[in-house]
């Protein structure tokens, strides 16, 4: 408790005592942290939090979730036991994510506090919420308007996002397999590879694809990186690279060598890759438009029984 006092103390003097900082418009959150410990799937968590600025005006700013890496954040965890669920669907802001901070004052352990706004949430654990480690960033992003309308130059400075760690009781499973790979020419010069992996585990987890390694015989030609993607339990996705094809021949089979990674392991499936030849398909025109002649046809039969029937 005394810990979380001179966080709080240490926050409000960075942002009403800083000398250096006194021409900006300075935006900040207490406490900078909240740590849920375990919860229980179907339990609705309360959440409340200050946001603190040295403005006198009322000021409009969002509330936007942000994922963050754990590695930099919590270096204490078992990331075996992480879920990289996004839990943003879960958080209700009672106010809405767009809110506007007037000058208040409040007390927040029995400090009295020169603070903008107390914003409260409810975390809503679904039933079938992953189990393990999750969290995630609340960022403030102030809503300024232009120089010309505010007549002053300002510059924004978050002093702190809100940080949400908690963890869903149950034992965790991070799995991942690599299927398999398909290569095909995306123009004359490219060779477009897709590598299609399965998430085994029962944790949504975050893979990308670290290494593609291409050999002609023993000697590598060529290495590349490919895109990420985030799987949840039992999804199948494509992560895509692609390779300079200017000095691959066609028709030829390579050796091929493909690394996986996520954030607790890695997996590498070798296999061989055939470079296919570029197809041109042609452009298919439609048939022009033909003449409804039938038309003409019923119009000069009923102008034909209309003279019939008049002159007879």
């Amino acid at each position: 408790m005394q810990h979380g006092k001179f966080l709080l103390i240490l926050v409000l003097f960075y942002i009403f005592l800083s000398p250096e900082l006194a021409h900006a418009l300075r935006v900040g959150v207490a406490p900078g942290s909240i740590n849920l410990g375990t919860v229980e799937r179907g339990e609705n968590v309360r959440l409340t939090f200050y946001i603190l600025s040295d403005t006198d005006e009322k000021l409009p700013l969002n509330l936007e979730y942000e994922e963050i890496n754990p590695f930099n954040i919590h270096p204490e965890w078992n990331l075996t036991e992480l879920s990289e669920e996004s839990f943003e669907p879960w958080i209700n802001f009672l106010e809405g994510t767009r809110i506007e901070i007037p000058v208040t004052k409040i007390f927040y352990e029995e400090i009295q506090l020169a603070v903008n706004k107390k914003v409260d949430a409810i975390l809503n654990i679904p039933a079938n919420a992953e189990p393990g480690y999750h969290t995630a960033n609340i960022a403030l992003h102030p809503l300024v308007p232009p120089p010309a309308e505010r007549g002053a130059r300002i510059t924004i400075i978050t002093t702190a996002n809100l940080r949400i760690t908690f963890r869903v009781d149950g034992e965790v499973n991070r799995d991942l397999e690599v299927l398999g790979f398909l290569e095909k020419m995306e123009n004359p010069t490219t060779l477009l590879v897709t590598v299609f992996v399965r998430n085994k585990g029962n944790v949504t987890l975050l893979a990308e694809l670290s290494n593609l390694k291409l050999y002609d015989g023993n000697k590598i030609i060529s290495s590349v990186r490919g895109t990420k993607s985030k799987l949840k339990p039992g999804e199948i996705g494509n992560l895509i690279t692609r390779l300079d094809a200017r000095n691959l021949e066609e028709g030829k089979r390579y050796n091929a060598s493909v690394t996986v990674i996520h954030r607790t392991g890695e997996i590498t499936k070798v296999g061989s890759i055939v470079v296919p030849k570029y197809v041109v398909i042609p452009e298919v025109k439609p048939p022009p438009p033909v003449f409804p002649w039938w038309i003409v046809i019923v119009v000069i039969g009923v102008i034909t029984l209309i003279i019939i029937r008049r002159y007879r």
